[in-house]
């Protein structure tokens, strides 16, 4: 667990951009298990196991909790347009994803029903949905209540023991 500090403006999500590919760098190199993948887009970073949160949720309220988990790997192809939204597997492995955050209760119901809190929590679950070696982590505790700042921390406890890398940016240390 490696937390970047820094007042307000500082660059720490600038960072975060650079290294999760929204912004191109200048020069310099980024290498994830021996791989260089400075020149890879963000989705195919996120597919090779870097995936970030980021300060506000982007979640779709148009779509259910477990459809927006499942969509953080969907790839476009013309066997999705006449598939199920989720598939059986994708579903099963989503609400898996949600037990361990505490959320299977609400895999059908729209990020727009749930707490701030809880959609920066769905927000997790999209990035564990991708089994990444590293997660990084932009001011996840930020304006949630102190109980569910614990429950994060216990997470990022448990990412670290399982071997993934996390990258935090957060004021609440």
């Amino acid at each position: 667990v490696t937390g970047f500090l820094g007042p307000n403006g500082s660059g720490k999500t600038t960072l975060f951009n650079l290294i999760d590919g929204t912004v191109r760098p200048a020069s310099g190199q980024l290498t994830l298990a021996g791989r260089r993948i400075a020149r890879a887009g963000r989705t195919a970073r996120s597919h090779a196991g870097l995936a970030r949160t980021y300060q506000l949720p982007r979640l779709f309220p148009s779509l259910t909790v477990t459809e927006n988990i499942v969509l953080a790997e969907q790839r476009f192809s013309l066997a999705r347009l006449i598939q199920p939204r989720v598939t059986k597997a994708e579903r099963d492995r989503a609400q898996a994803v949600l037990a361990k955050l505490g959320l299977a209760a609400y895999a059908d119901v729209s990020p727009a029903a749930l707490s701030y809190g809880q959609r920066k929590l769905i927000e997790l679950a999209q990035v564990l949905w991708l089994d990444p070696a590293i997660v990084m982590l932009d001011e996840p505790a930020a304006g949630i209540s102190p109980a569910l700042s614990q429950r994060l921390a216990a997470i990022v406890r448990q990412l670290r023991a399982a071997g993934v890398g996390v990258l935090l940016v957060e004021h609440d240390v």
